[in-house]
């Protein structure tokens, strides 16, 4: 079996998510699958336990373009992983939504996948004043990640998609939205419904199906708490998403000041 750490280096989360791996010997693979404890978990044989290579899915990434341009994703599973080289540095994506997002091109059509990173990209404050003023596109988080999507590889980047992203805005106290292509999630779409929440946009709970899933870690695969896009109540506060603590599973819904600094793990639609 695989140890808390290589299960985390495959998915980004520990052992007892629902999208972590376990290696057993071949002849054991089909038995863990039919049990119903470990259907939950990718089951792989050993002996086809990856060395520098943490992804479960087999493709290129020039094949994965390829076959979402075509319509053909039926082979790439929700919670599904791909490595990426990120600013020099290895990386994953995570497929959390199939046919989730609308495209800002025409208001109608649904971007085929949406994938998220694995780990935090980089600590950041929302903005450098305790304001949430005008919501999620205002803030300087958001033009940080309008620089950072220029270290996203080129066959990812050149097919990124434009969609309609939906975030509480406390100034209106309404929902409104915003196109863009490498955004920070919502607590609505990571299964959070608590208010302040948006009342409209993609929920990827496929994905979110358990509290668990949604705790993250860094690179170095130590617990954060990172940003969502919901402003929180009140005009100095954004939500973001909490690490465990001693008495706390984690992956529940907090507010910050603005100018807190915190985990920032991207999502993407292809």
């Amino acid at each position: 079996m695989s140890t808390l750490s290589e299960t985390k280096k495959l998915s980004g989360t520990p052992l007892y998510s629902s999208h972590g791996a376990i290696f057993v010997p071949k002849s054991l693979v089909n038995t863990y699958k039919s049990n119903t404890i470990w259907k939950r978990f990718t089951i792989l044989p050993i002996d086809s336990y990856p060395t520098d290579d943490y992804s479960t899915i087999s493709d290129s990434w020039e094949t994965i373009i390829s076959n979402i341009h075509n319509g053909d994703i039926d082979n790439y599973a929700i919670g599904s992983t791909k490595k990426i080289t990120f600013d020099g540095k290895t990386a994953y994506l995570i497929l959390i939504g199939i046919d989730k997002d609308v495209l800002s091109s025409d208001g109608v059509s649904t971007a085929k996948t949406t994938w998220m990173f694995t780990t935090s990209i980089g600590l950041q404050k929302m903005n450098s004043s305790s304001s949430n003023a005008d919501g999620y596109p205002a803030t300087q988080l958001y033009t940080w990640l309008e620089d950072e999507k220029n270290k996203l590889p080129d066959i990812i980047k050149n097919n990124l998609k434009t969609v309609k992203k939906t975030y509480y805005d406390s100034t209106t106290g309404s929902t409104l939205s915003v196109d863009t292509d490498f955004w920070l999630l919502s607590k609505r779409e990571v299964g959070l419904t608590a208010d302040p929440v948006e009342s409209s946009g993609a929920i990827y709970d496929q994905f979110f199906a358990e509290q668990e899933l949604r705790v993250r870690t860094n690179s170095d695969f130590t617990y954060v708490d990172w940003w969502l896009r919901t402003a929180g109540n009140g005009t100095a506060n954004f939500c973001n998403v909490s690490q465990p603590t001693n008495w706390n599973v984690g992956g529940s819904s907090s507010i910050r000041s603005a100018n807190t600094t915190n985990a920032v793990i991207p999502g993407l639609c292809l």
